[in-house]
């Protein structure tokens, strides 16, 4: 009796996948705590061993899958907000803090000197061969790693940088390095050591162009641009730069590709999952489920080697397992309500209607329909659907 209980339930899973596919993803989430006072998550690397390293207001933790791990020591330098970090020669992770540039060692699990005088206030990294791009609140620098060489880009000699302070730098798979700043978009041309500014729809709520986020996207061959107030897409073929309407006076602060290349978007007011080929999907926290997105501001986004999605918030990590096969959903998604139903019985019409019946009732709900407007809940003392009984059992054919 219990297997068939089991296989049922199982069945279940499966039956609520297959109706609503991928929609039902990122609406169920591991989340994960780092503990007392560490809630703000600013950022997320993957070393060659598969182990994630978390950068948060109070230092560095890891995590390998069972238990999270702190890499810091109150009241010292460790023990800073980190936004940002790059792994060097598979040995080094450079972290950028407020405290400035950390160096830590991943095999001997200390952190190490800086060998230059880095700046303080780092915002973001990029790995350009043997050149650091370092972004600041207070300007744009440069380190060369075999010689520990710095560089500072004056504005006063670089007059084509739009702003000092820098906020997102990447470097592109055909090594060419872009700036987002306080100010503007702007590309790196190593041939004159000089920059070409990239002219950008003018927000007309805003009296700047405040670039939070850059995204390069191989697939569909641009560039997203994550502003305070727009999403903006940016194509490396011709040039041309598109917004995207939706999030029009939405502040986008994150950015990330997904194992099913749809673009997972971060913002001051829940999560985004936008294709241009299919409905965009919101997510938001929801208080009645214990395993919704944690929190509504999200400050990274992170796809690993495995394609899971990492969403760094506010209040903690919510974690989103990538799986093409079986998916688990919430009754709450289905119906839009905090009842339970625990299954015994399920059946499937000819006009693709699934039918759960359990300890609760009946629920039944279209295959081809993707949210709870379409589902019907049939219950004792229901006026609108009511049944002489609430339990459901299952019976033999």
């Amino acid at each position: 009796m219990c297997k068939r209980i089991s296989s049922l339930f199982l069945l279940c899973l499966l039956c609520f996948s297959l109706a609503y596919g991928q929609k039902a993803k990122y609406q169920t989430f591991e989340n994960i705590n780092l503990g007392t006072g560490a809630s703000v998550i600013g950022c997320f690397i993957q070393d060659s061993q598969g182990l994630i390293w978390i950068g948060s207001n109070k230092g560095l933790y890891s995590y390998d899958g069972y238990s999270v791990q702190s890499h810091f020591i109150v009241d010292e330098r460790s023990n800073t907000q980190i936004y940002c970090g790059v792994i060097v020669d598979k040995t080094l992770l450079y972290l950028g803090t407020d405290n400035g540039i950390l160096i830590y060692n991943l095999q001997t699990d200390r952190y190490e000197q800086t060998p230059a005088e880095f700046p303080t206030d780092v915002r973001t990294l990029s790995l350009q061969g043997d050149n650091l791009w370092m972004g600041t609140l207070n300007g744009l620098y440069s380190v060369t790693l075999s010689n520990k060489k710095l560089k500072y880009f004056d504005r006063k000699e670089y007059r084509k940088l739009p702003h000092q302070t820098i906020y997102s730098i990447i470097r592109t798979h055909d090594n060419q390095i872009y700036i987002g700043t306080y100010n503007g978009l702007c590309r790196y041309l190593p041939g004159n050591d000089d920059f070409i500014k990239i002219a950008l729809p003018l927000n007309p709520h805003k009296n700047n162009q405040f670039i939070n986020y850059l995204l390069e996207d191989t697939v569909r061959h641009c560039i997203w641009i994550g502003t305070e107030g727009n999403l903006l897409k940016y194509s490396i073929v011709d040039e041309s730069i598109r917004q995207i309407e939706m999030f029009h006076d939405n502040s986008v602060k994150s950015l990330a590709l997904d194992g099913d290349f749809r673009l997972l978007v971060g913002t001051d007011n829940g999560l985004y999952v936008y294709n241009e080929s299919e409905p965009s999907q919101y997510v938001m926290h929801d208080s009645r489920n214990l395993n919704s997105l944690s929190n509504n501001i999200i400050w990274s986004i992170f796809t690993d080697q495995n394609q899971n999605s990492w969403i760094g918030t506010d209040y903690g990590i919510s974690l989103s397992r990538y799986s093409r096969t079986l998916q688990y959903v919430p009754i709450s998604e289905i119906t839009g309500t905090g009842d339970g139903n625990q299954f015994y019985s399920i059946f499937r019409d000819s006009r693709n209607n699934y039918w759960f019946g359990g300890t609760n009732g009946i629920i039944s709900v279209n295959q081809s329909i993707g949210n709870h407007s379409g589902a019907t809940w049939y219950n004792m003392g229901d006026k609108n659907y009511p049944i002489p009984h609430c339990y459901c059992r299952c019976r033999n054919h």
